[in-house]
């Protein structure tokens, strides 16, 4: 199974929040950050809520899963 943050990316383009002031809000690793610019590794569902807490949302306006 293959996951895109891509919903992510244009949440934060829609309300102007750079990963560098996603890292420092959430006190995500940068690591953390990376996966989810890159699409790359696993996210814990945990990052996942505190992401759609912080912008007020719902999952799927933060990842899509990929066919």
């Amino acid at each position: 199974m293959r996951f895109t943050y891509e919903p992510l990316r244009s949440l934060m383009a829609e309300r102007g929040v750079s990963f560098y002031r996603l890292r420092a809000d959430l006190e995500l690793h940068s690591r953390t950050t990376e996966r989810l610019r890159n699409d790359s590794n696993y996210v814990p569902l945990q990052t996942i809520a505190r992401l759609c807490d912080y912008f007020d949302v719902d999952v799927d306006r933060i990842v899509r899963r990929l066919p």
